[in-house]
């Protein structure tokens, strides 16, 4: 039986010695069986009635070996729970290991077989104390139990088996050592019983290094297959299903595998592949890649763009398995060309914008210095272009402007370049220019075709334009120099008259200069109190009784002196000022009429103009109500101007605002009518009092049968709608006869008088102003 424990530590050894990977712990457990097998064998050999070994067989030789196997293995397993349990993984050379432990052997038989008598390890000391024998004993006892200990949490807290076996075993060698030491005078019997005991912890023990060697290791292969096959399995599942085509050639470039997002890719179906060479359809390349660009090829022949990503992969074969994968970006290079052109093309008429324009003309400017030529910028403006929006509504400008491109794209040559520089203003770019003149022919050619009606709900509807021009080199050298002159240019062909162009001059800066500068010189005019008005009567011509007047807007400033109002007004409502000083006026008229009547005079009904951009604030009855409150003015006596295109700009809308300030009991007038392209369907729907006709009408009334015809027509539909009329710009007194004769007895002009300041104007009223 003995025998068969030396044969079990053996094999511990042997399981243990050829473990790879071996921990110190694993490494110290099976060197300590191969130093215990050993020590067994000279326990065996040395026992009662066993042949001489290195001198006669004893007692004390035989428990001098067994005790010292027994210690050897505590201590091991004391060693290999306290590397377990501070999970002490590392290894060492186990040649140094067995070379220590079959040293110790060799000790260990050199001091028993020296002398074996000396080592006073019999059962009793004499006098009833312990022996040395049973001191040793409980020495091995303790060991063992806090080997024990060490393996129990282990056991308790971790799922690792061989740890459970050792646990088990340890437990057993106790178990043999108490049973051998209780009962070592008993008999054979209880002798033989604790040796099978220990047979049983040694299998325990190989059990563990079993698992811990052979088993766990197996097992662990079947779980990395089981894991493996599942990764796999996934991997087909992900490169199967993904979005991208994946495609796996040989070192040939001849397709193996691909997934069927490359089957509809590329056109090809997998039963197809053999001897397809993947270099026709993708690019070959000797790198590995990322995200590199490139065009691929259908089977068809189609060329795409496509997104590719390129790895060599080793084979177990030693060859290399290239995988791509292939994204196609078609859609996103569409996406990206429309994104192009929406930033660089205007949306409506699909010309280029302003911002492609200066490349654009970057390009034809550079082509120009390099054949030494010139080129001509024209700047088109469309004139009145704001009433086709403001009386017909923005559906029909946007028709209007894409009209205007049609026009001007047929007249260009090729090469020359039309483009929307925002709003009604387009840029033509015209190259290989010998001169003025030849720029002064196409300005002309472009001004024709904007003088042909447009047709909108069946009305004729006739515009024109201003062009500014400019020529390179001549005027100036860079894309936006030529732009903004370009721009300054036709702003002197409005100031013209419009329906014209005009080449740009230095003095034409100028000009610009001084708008600037009375832009910023408006910004502190009220609170400088360089504004001032002046007042020009309403005369009923048949009685010479001044029936209301009229708030004219004045500047005095103190370096630019007297500021005509055509020279400011038009910069305050382009800047935004006119809102702040359109209120300003407001309260001053109202404040003059109560001054007015502290004075004598009667309750005249005052008439302010009211600008486009005061006419759309939300909150305007608010504050004309709150002027009227602060001014302590009887709404009736104050009347509001308005443009017949202010009102016509949304219909809608216009009817609230005039229902709500109507609801105020002020007057509203439209002034200017007659001038526009208003609709007298609409027209009727408005709270208006009356229609004041415009000067330019009564300017030629009596040599013009047409402005006469036109000035008879609106007295007629005011006075069949009900409505005041007046007559403004009446400077002779055949003009005002003219009036008279046909109905319209309400005028203002020069020929009454001119505007007046409001202390010239009491003193002016008092004396009676002249009709006759």
């Amino acid at each position: 039986m003995e025998l068969f424990a030396v044969v079990v530590a053996m094999m511990i050894f042997g399981v243990g010695w050829h473990q790879p990977n071996r921990s110190w712990a694993v490494l110290i457990l099976t060197s300590a069986f191969f130093a215990a097998a050993w020590l067994d064998a000279g326990y065996l050999l040395s026992a009662l009635g066993m042949p001489d070994f290195f001198g006669p067989s004893s007692g004390q030789k035989s428990l001098a070996f067994w005790l010292s196997a027994r210690l050897l293995t505590a201590l091991a397993l004391l060693a290999y729970g306290l590397c377990s349990l501070m999970r002490w993984e590392r290894s060492g050379n186990r040649y140094w290991v067995l070379g220590a432990f079959s040293l110790m052997v060799l000790l260990v038989y050199w001091g028993i077989l020296l002398d074996p008598d000396q080592l006073h390890l019999d059962l009793n000391g004499g006098s009833g104390s312990p022996t040395f024998r049973l001191t040793i004993e409980w020495l091995i006892i303790g060991i063992f139990s806090l080997a024990a200990l060490c393996f129990l949490p282990q056991v308790l807290f971790t799922d690792r088996p061989r740890v459970t076996y050792l646990l088990m075993a340890t437990l057993i060698l106790i178990f043999t050592e108490i049973l051998v030491m209780s009962f070592a005078q008993a008999g054979n019997t209880y002798r033989l019983v604790g040796h099978a005991y220990k047979i049983i912890a040694y299998l325990f023990l190989y059990w563990a290094i079993f698992v811990d060697a052979v088993r766990e290791p197996y097992l662990q292969l079947q779980r990395s297959q089981r894991s493996l096959a599942y990764s796999e399995s996934k991997f087909r599942s992900l490169v199967e299903f993904a979005p991208d085509a994946v495609l796996l050639m040989d070192d040939s470039g001849y397709i193996s595998t691909m997934n069927q997002m490359a089957e509809s890719m590329f056109g090809l179906q997998r039963s197809d592949t053999k001897g397809v060479d993947g270099r026709k359809l993708v690019p070959d390349s000797d790198t590995d890649q990322t995200s590199v660009e490139v065009m691929c090829q259908r089977m068809s022949g189609e060329w795409f763009p496509a997104e590719i990503s390129r790895s060599r992969m080793p084979a177990t074969n030693g060859s290399t398995t290239i995988m791509l994968v292939v994204r196609d970006i078609s859609e996103r290079k569409r996406m990206q060309r429309a994104l192009v052109d929406q930033l660089t093309h205007d949306a409506l008429t699909g010309l280029p914008n302003r911002t492609l324009i200066i490349r654009k003309l970057h390009e034809a400017l550079a082509q120009a210095e390099m054949h030494s030529q010139r080129v001509a910028v024209h700047f088109l403006d469309v004139d009145f272009f704001k009433k086709i929006n403001d009386t017909f509504g923005h559906s029909h400008g946007n028709e209007v402007l894409r009209i205007c491109v049609q026009r001007l794209s047929a007249l260009l040559p090729k090469g020359d370049i039309l483009a929307r520089h925002g709003g009604d203003e387009f840029i033509i770019v015209q190259n290989r220019v010998v001169d003025k003149e030849q720029a002064s022919v196409m300005a002309d050619y472009l001004l024709s075709a904007m003088r042909k009606p447009f047709v909108i709900r069946g009305h004729d509807v006739f515009l024109s334009a201003s062009i500014g021009m400019v020529i390179y080199p001549d005027d100036d050298k860079t894309e936006d120099g030529l732009l903004q002159k370009a721009n300054v240019a036709m702003g002197s062909a409005k100031e013209e008259g419009r329906d014209t162009y005009c080449f740009y001059t230095p003095d034409m800066d100028q000009s610009l200069r001084e708008r600037l500068q009375i832009e910023g010189y408006l910004h502190n005019a009220v609170e400088n109190q360089e504004l001032f008005l002046e007042y020009q009567p309403k005369v009923n011509f048949s009685t010479g009784a001044v029936i209301g007047v009229e708030a004219l807007l004045r500047w005095k400033h103190p370096r630019l002196g007297l500021v005509p109002p055509d020279r400011f007004i038009p910069v305050a409502e382009h800047s935004g000022l006119i809102a702040n000083i359109g209120m300003w006026v407001l309260n001053e008229a109202c404040s003059q009429v109560i001054k007015w009547q502290a004075q004598g005079l009667p309750a005249l009904k005052m008439s302010v103009n009211l600008s486009a951009r005061q006419f759309q604030q939300p909150d305007l009855p608010g504050q004309i109500l709150q002027i009227l409150q602060s001014t302590n003015l009887d709404p009736t006596l104050l009347e509001l101007e308005l443009t017949e295109s202010t009102v016509m700009r949304d219909t809608g809308a216009a009817v609230i605002a005039l229902e709500s300030l109507s609801q105020l009991g002020l007057s509203l007038s439209i002034d200017d009518f007659g001038t526009g392209y208003s609709s007298l369907s609409y027209l009727k729907q408005f709270p208006i009092h009356v229609l004041k006709i415009d000067r330019i009408f009564i300017k030629d009334v009596m040599n013009n049968p047409d402005d006469a015809a036109i000035v008879r027509a609106i007295i007629a539909l005011a006075h069949g709608m009900e409505l005041a009329v007046v007559a403004e710009g009446v400077e002779t007194l055949e003009q005002a006869q003219f009036l008279h004769a046909h109905g319209c007895d309400h005028m203002q002009g020069y020929y009454f008088s001119r505007s007046l300041p409001p202390d010239v104007f009491r003193d002016r009223y008092q004396q009676g102003f002249k009709t006759l």
